[in-house]
């Protein structure tokens, strides 16, 4: 594997300039998504928005191109995988080249594991996970070919740890966490590297968004949607690996690490005598 690795793709992994860069980020009408387009429009780079609501991208490619970057709004639902590739295809239409995808696209399921919807549990699978896997398949070629890429699961510290009322939504973080992990080694002899970044609960849409029982929704003090694409952008361009991004995140990380019966102890407690309740209307 290392034979063929050359200097080219070598020198490609390191930091990655966004200028003049193109950026395709999914779920790019609102919250997270929303808030890293623009980043990267600061950052110089040209913009793919790709969500279902078309007249939000066509709002927020207006806004991008009005301070003097290029953007391309194209409506898509990543779990189609005809309308994943119509987006690759727009980009390469468009520019020639994709050189980040921001697989951002996603929505939330909460409530207890025992009563959860089977529909919704499948629902959240298509869009968190196979949508992501769907959106990877689509710009790898091209990124094999130009010899450079970079691509950046938005996971979550729900990937990584699992807490009561978020069993549907965190195993499809887990499930990106996996095929992160084997695809950042199948692809590094590419020259295209995986970022995966690990957000916590966050001012944004999506929160609004989730389906369940609100109480039963990852708690802690949220951040910004903008914070996060602040984070997004910086790990983009510095290729890095991973990123967590609270610090409640890490700690509960560490301490899980060490002590998870301490974990599952504090974590019982503050959703002991929980009730189920109709699941909230998306």
């Amino acid at each position: 594997m290392t034979d063929a690795i050359s200097a080219r793709k070598i020198a490609a992994m390191k930091r990655l300039e966004l200028r003049e860069a193109v950026v395709i980020v999914t779920g790019a009408s609102s919250g997270i998504g929303e808030a890293a387009a623009l980043e990267f429009a600061r950052a110089g780079s040209r913009l793919v928005l790709a969500a279902r609501r078309a007249d939000r991208l066509d709002s927020l490619a207006r806004k991008i191109t009005q301070e003097g970057t290029e953007a391309l709004a194209v409506p898509t639902d990543v779990t189609l995988p005809a309308s994943v590739a119509a987006m690759a295809r727009a980009a390469l239409s468009r520019w020639g080249t994709i050189d980040v995808l921001v697989n951002n696209a996603g929505f939330g399921v909460f409530g207890k594991v025992e009563s959860l919807d089977p529909d919704l549990c499948r629902r959240v699978l298509e869009v968190n996970y196979l949508g992501a896997i769907s959106c990877l398949q689509a710009v790898v070629p091209a990124m094999k070919e130009q010899g450079r890429g970079q691509i950046v699961q938005i996971s979550s510290i729900l990937g990584l740890r699992s807490v009561p009322g978020s069993g549907a939504y965190a195993a499809t973080k887990f499930a990106l966490e996996a095929v992160s992990q084997s695809a950042r080694v199948e692809l590094a002899p590419f020259g295209i590297g995986i970022t995966v970044v690990r957000p916590g609960r966050t001012e944004a849409e999506f929160t609004e968004k989730s389906v369940g029982r609100r109480s039963l929704r990852p708690r802690g003090r949220p951040m910004p949607a903008e914070a996060v694409a602040r984070a997004i952008v910086r790990a983009t361009r510095a290729r890095r690996r991973e990123v967590n991004l609270t610090l409640e995140g890490r700690a509960m990380l560490f301490l899980d690490r060490w002590a998870p019966w301490l974990v599952d102890r504090v974590l019982g407690r503050m959703t002991r005598g929980e009730r189920e309740a109709e699941p909230l209307s998306r």
